[in-house]
Order: C-alpha cells, then sequence, then structure tokens
C-alpha cells in the first residue's frame, strides 16, 4: 500500500509522511529502508513508526528533498542555528545525492564535477564567518563615526584585530585566491560602502568606506522626523 502512512522519529523529532513519498527515490537510505524485500528487517512501533537516530531538526530539510526533489539550504542568517555544513553531513548519511554548485569551477573555467569532501565544507564554513566578521566589523565602525575602516590581513601572523575571531592564515588565504569575490559580495551587501582589497609583498589591505551617505534621507528615517509630526499634530 504505497499511501500507507509512515511516522520517522529522528532523534525525538515526529514526521508524518508517506510510503509513495520515501519510495520515490529508491537509490537513497529511506527509499531502501522501506522497500518490501527489507520488511523483515524494519522494527515499527505501533505497526508504522520508525525511530533513527540521527538530528531531527536538520531532518526537515532531509525529507524536504523526498517532497520536492530539492535540496533547500538553511539560510546563514536564519534563527534555526542549523548550518549548511550540518545539513550536508545529514545527506550523506541519507544517501541523497547533492548536485554539482553552479559557481563551483576549476582553475579553466569549467564546472568541477567533484562533491564537496570535509575539508571544503570547513573551508566554506570559515570563509562565510570570515566575510561576516568582516561586515559586523564595519558596521561598529561605522557605528563609532568612522566612516572608513582597514583591515591588514598578513600572510605570517594571525588576524591582528581583537575585534575579531582569529582564524590562522585563513584571512590571507581567503583575499588571495577570493579577493575580487570577496570584495564584490560586501561591496552589494553594504549598500552605499565600497570595498577594495590591496596587495603587498606578505599582506593584503582590505579597506570598506562609505561612499553615499544623505542626511535627509537620515533624518527621514530616524526618530527626529517622527517626533516633527508629532508636535505638528499637537
Amino acid at each position: 500500500m504505497s499511501d500507507k502512512r509512515i511516522v520517522l522519529n529522528v532523534g525525538g523529532i515526529k514526521y508524518e509522511t508517506t510510503l509513495s513519498t520515501l519510495l520515490a527515490y529508491p537509490d537513497t537510505f529511506l527509499g531502501r529502508m522501506f522497500q518490501a524485500r527489507n520488511d523483515e528487517l524494519s522494527h515499527p512501533t505501533n505497526n508504522n513508526e520508525y525511530f533513527i537516530d540521527r538530528d531531527g531538526h536538520v531532518f526537515r530539510y532531509v525529507l524536504q528533498y523526498y517532497r520536492t526533489g530539492k535540496i533547500i539550504y538553511p539560510d546563514r542568517y536564519s534563527s534555526s542555528g542549523i548550518s549548511k555544513e550540518e545539513l550536508l553531513i545529514e545527506l550523506d548519511f541519507f544517501q541523497i545525492p547533492i548536485p554539482r554548485l553552479e559557481d563551483d569551477e576549476d582553475e579553466d573555467g569549467a564546472e568541477s564535477s567533484r562533491e564537496p569532501n570535509y575539508a571544503d565544507i570547513q573551508y566554506a564554513t570559515a570563509l562565510d564567518q570570515f566575510v561576516l566578521d568582516v561586515q559586523n566589523f564595519f558596521r561598529q565602525r561605522l557605528s563609532d563615526g568612522d566612516l572608513i575602516a582597514e583591515i591588514t590581513v598578513r600572510r605570517d601572523k594571525y588576524f591582528p584585530h581583537d575585534h575579531l575571531p582569529r582564524y590562522g592564515r585563513l584571512p590571507y588565504l581567503f583575499c588571495e585566491a577570493f579577493g575580487d569575490e570577496i570584495c564584490n559580495y560586501l561591496t552589494n551587501e553594504l549598500t552605499g560602502v565600497k570595498a577594495s582589497l590591496r596587495p603587498s609583498q606578505d599582506r593584503f589591505l582590505l579597506k570598506l568606506w562609505v561612499i553615499d551617505i544623505n542626511f535627509d534621507v537620515v533624518k527621514r528615517l530616524s526618530c527626529i522626523k517622527k517626533e516633527k509630526k508629532i508636535r505638528e499634530e499637537v
């Protein structure tokens, strides 16, 4: 009966789906688990509930794949607390194929066919955190009244600013490999701000500065404008 309801208790969190949803992908962990030839190996509770000792919070992304055929990665700015690395680990366990990333290119500009390994995931996570910390550092400088922020990244030393976590030599490697992409991302993410990266012998100077500030807009967005409206109404 392909429409039989299945309850998956994953790490204490219960999900309900149908047998046909899971069997739609027979080459995956759950697709194999619920094939008829494996019935004798399954030990359900209440005839239709199965316990799987994995991360129940991440599993909702796994189940989404069975329902839609697509891998939806968690937003790194969301409040879910789930990282892309955690999802990739669970996808690997449940034997779900991970598609090639669109921007994963080799030196010749061709897409790389290799799937991400553990080191790739660790470095990608560190790169995301580094770029996010740079943004937060600039925002802090801006709130202190500074319209320019400069960060020196040296090859042979730890990250030099006490405001930011220390990454060893990773920032230098990131700037060397992805300098233009980092600057483009920061410029697009921080509207009205320009980012540049200047290489030297053993270091990079990462600079961010405000290129556009309109005090009429500042006033309109602030409490000053609201206060004026209140006085007019009085």
